[in-house]
């Protein structure tokens, strides 16, 4: 009953009064997405002329930028519209009055991001925008059977306490049938209660950070208690990505497959996981290019994910740099739509470690040592944190069981020095747990030295 009441009565309210056009733009997805790949090209060309003309009038900053190249009329062609600087983040928390078209569009949400990976940059995006962004992710979602109004548990990062914000923030949540696990409440303590919730409520879908989850499914394994759900269709893991081992726990612990969906707070979810394993493009919203030292590279090799919004009008997003690290991909998928494939590479933006002897190591190489761990019989490695503190002394904090043995201990030495090479300190830290950054995410691995990730 409360499924169908939030989808035909509480969403198309929320939508009439916010005038976002979720359902018009909805119908046109899930029709486009099985369009020729060149009608969807040719899509995205007429977007990014009119978001090109629409810069250029209201953008002081592309104002001056195009007309430095001859207007937006210069630019004639995928190549020349790839000869466009990268925007990145320094430039939009720096130029942002600059940036903005202004009210012209109307009226404007504004944003910030969560600053895990740096600052909190402070941005903005018109209803159309958010509406296309809405409407890509319900179809991804339709894909595993979750419709609008379907009950859904979230794993995310505001915190909920007694402020009229917040319970704000619970009702709609409960009219949108959604219920909501904070990141900020996962100690040991608050995991029965949180694990209650799931069984009592009975999600069609798990939406939220990865390793929040993850960690949710390792105290149930831990203490052995089965959270299985039989309405459970998908587990959506966005933000900060499992690896495979956490995956697979997820997997088994809940009953359901863990999907991907990729974006990020500017660019909205632009990407998204079908059951055949297909991470798809919403190319309907979005440009998404691959460089590697500021060149487009061919199909297949990894570079730098940079993404154009567009139906941002308000801040236009052209080329902007996201900094994750991923590929564009040849094949269709067999689930028959003609939406491109993307993958991505070491999950979402990471720190990069420096080390004595000058190496630039990129940290999901660090991926393989907890693999490692499981694959030489070793067990009690719950949650870990592999923090550089100078370019000679990293910590290691780690969340243990009773099965980590001095054995695992010295397993984990070995294999931790042997990538970071010799003449580094590693201090290993036993935790009671490991609490998320300012933005909410458990971050693996983080360097503190500002010129590790300026290369």
């Amino acid at each position: 009953m409360i499924e169908v009441l939030s989808r035909n009565l509480y969403y198309p309210a929320t939508w009439w009064w916010k005038r976002e056009p979720v359902p018009r733009h909805l119908r046109l997805l899930e029709g486009s997405q099985w369009e020729d790949p060149e009608v969807l090209q040719r899509g995205q060309w007429l977007g990014v002329q009119r978001l090109l003309g629409i810069a250029s009038e209201w953008s002081l900053h592309y104002r001056d930028l195009l007309s430095s190249l001859g207007g937006p009329q210069a630019v004639r062609s995928w190549r020349d519209f790839e000869g466009l600087p990268v925007l990145t983040k320094e430039t939009l928390a720096g130029s942002l009055d600059q940036l903005r078209t202004g009210s012209l569009h109307g009226k404007v949400q504004w944003a910030k991001t969560s600053g895990s990976t740096g600052v909190p940059v402070k941005f903005c995006y018109n209803l159309e925008a958010l509406a296309t962004n809405h409407a890509s992710q319900w179809r991804g979602r339709r894909w595993w059977g979750v419709n609008i109004g379907a009950p859904v548990l979230t794993v995310w990062g505001r915190p909920l306490d007694a402020s009229t914000r917040s319970r704000l923030i619970a009702l709609t949540h409960m009219l949108k049938n959604y219920r909501r696990v904070s990141v900020y409440d996962l100690k040991p303590e608050s995991m029965p209660r949180h694990l209650e919730l799931m069984r009592r409520f009975g999600p069609k879908m798990i939406y939220g950070y990865g390793v929040a989850i993850y960690r949710l499914a390792d105290y149930a394994r831990q203490q052995g208690i089965d959270l299985r759900v039989p309405s459970l269709r998908v587990i959506f893991n966005t933000a900060e990505m499992m690896d495979a081992a956490k995956k697979q726990v997820a997997q088994e612990v809940f009953g359901a497959p863990v999907a991907e969906e990729y974006g990020s707070s500017e660019c909205g979810a632009f990407a998204m996981q079908c059951p055949e394993g297909g991470l798809h493009l919403s190319v309907e919203n979005v440009v998404v290019e691959i460089l590697q030292d500021g060149k487009p590279v061919p199909t297949g090799e990894v570079g730098e994910v940079v993404v154009t919004v567009l139906h941002n009008t308000a801040l236009p997003f052209i080329r902007y740099r996201l900094g994750d690290q991923a590929r564009l991909l040849p094949q269709r998928c067999r689930c028959g739509r003609t939406l491109p494939l993307m993958e991505l590479v070491g999950g979402r933006v990471r720190d990069n470690f420096v080390t004595p002897d000058g190496r630039v190591l990129h940290s999901a190489l660090f991926d393989y040592i907890p693999i490692g761990f499981v694959a030489a019989g070793h067990r009690g490695l719950r949650h870990y944190r592999l923090t550089q503190k100078s370019v000679d002394h990293f910590v290691f904090e780690m969340v243990t069981s009773k099965e980590f043995t001095e054995a695992a201990l010295a397993f984990l030495w070995r294999q931790t020095e042997h990538a970071l090479g010799k003449g580094v300190r590693i201090d290993y830290v036993r935790r009671e747990e490991l609490p998320p950054d300012p933005g909410g995410k458990f971050r693996c691995f983080v360097s503190e030295i500002p010129s590790a990730n300026a290369q």
